[in-house]
């Protein structure tokens, strides 16, 4: 009887020690994630950062407004082109310019 309670102490040591061993390493990943976790974080709120202050400084040095107007005249143009298209097509474009002449 003896024998059996040393093997079953034996035993249930060699549980506990394996689990202790299984218990550290999850411990140590835990860590190593959460290092990497906050290092991950630091790093996206960083370039965020950055980005947020690069767009900052091209609004400043962008004139907004007259990229609006460059964007009105180009719309403009654009129509006018394809008015001239369909002039041209119909025949009647030929016969406008004549008459400006």
């Amino acid at each position: 009887m003896n024998t059996d309670f040393a093997k079953a102490e034996s035993a249930t040591h060699d549980a506990i020690a394996l689990f202790e061993r299984s218990l550290t390493r999850m411990v140590d990943a835990e860590k190593q994630v959460a290092e990497s976790t906050k290092k991950a974080a630091g790093s996206v709120r960083k370039s965020a950062n950055e980005l947020g202050d690069t767009m900052q400084r091209l609004l400043k040095t962008a004139d907004v407004d007259r990229f609006e107007r460059y964007a009105t005249v180009l719309e403009r143009m654009a129509a006018a082109m394809q008015t001239l298209a369909t002039l041209e097509i119909d025949g009647k474009l030929d016969r406008i310019v004549s008459a400006i002449r």
